[in-house]
């Protein structure tokens, strides 16, 4: 080889060297290489928070759940009218019942005192009902240990309260007025006697012979009637049965 042909080949050997060391800075120089230090990447950006504050959750609206909350809450609302309707309706049930059964109680009421002051009546006037000769408690007590025979006698406005009179003879007997509450009349003789305005509360006549008994305003509240049945309450000049109408 001349002299000539070396020089070129070195020329031709300086030019590569310089064109592959260029390509090799250009490849270091190029951004996001794989040989960039990592201290060189930005770090990602974060949100700006500022002082004292917390990250909060999404608050984003759910459309679904904001629909279904406002039917529940109207579904609630309308339970609650529906509820308070219903409170009223049977309040106002109650007051019209518990009118009715004050009425028929205060109309049960006036007939009874109507009764008794009636029966008080006759009794306060047993004086121009009886007659015949008159007969003391003491007296009473006495006979019960004999005969028990005080036919056609006066008792009226004695108090015989719980008096053993079981099997006496008051056969035309005036008892107006006479206070016989708990008294025993079992099996007495009341033939014709003369009840009228007699208290026989809690008495018992069972077996008692009433036939033609003067009986008008005799109360006979509880009384143990003949045939051994009780009188309910508000019995005013006869005995009610449990099925007879009050005030009848």
């Amino acid at each position: 080889m001349n002299y000539t042909g070396m020089v070129r080949s070195r020329r031709t050997l300086t030019a590569t060297v310089a064109l592959a060391t260029a390509l090799v800075v250009s490849l270091n120089a190029w951004p996001g290489s794989a040989e960039e230090p990592a201290a060189n990447i930005a770090p990602p950006s974060q949100p700006v928070q500022s002082p004292g504050t917390e990250p909060t959750a999404d608050t984003r609206i759910d459309p679904s759940r904001e629909y279904h909350e406002k039917y529940a809450n109207s579904e609630a609302v309308t339970k609650k009218k529906g509820s308070t309707k219903k409170k009223r309706r049977a309040k106002s049930v109650r007051k019209k019942k518990g009118r009715k059964r004050k009425s028929a109680r205060v109309k049960t009421a006036k007939k009874i005192v109507t009764k008794a002051a009636e029966s008080t009546a006759t009794g306060a006037n047993w004086q121009s009902l009886c007659s015949g000769e008159r007969v003391t408690v003491d007296q009473i007590r006495e006979g019960m240990k004999g005969a028990k025979d005080f036919a056609g006698k006066n008792l009226g406005g004695l108090n015989l309260l719980a008096l053993n009179l079981r099997g006496a003879n008051l056969a035309g007997t005036c008892l107006a007025g006479v206070n016989l509450e708990r008294a025993d009349l079992t099996e007495a003789n009341l033939k014709r006697a003369v009840l009228s305005g007699a208290n026989l509360t809690l008495a018992s006549v069972q077996l008692a012979n009433l036939d033609g008994a003067r009986m008008d305003g005799a109360i006979f509240d509880d009384t143990v009637w003949t045939d051994g049945h009780v009188c309910r309450k508000g019995s005013v000049g006869r005995c009610l049965d449990i099925f007879d109408a009050p005030g009848q």
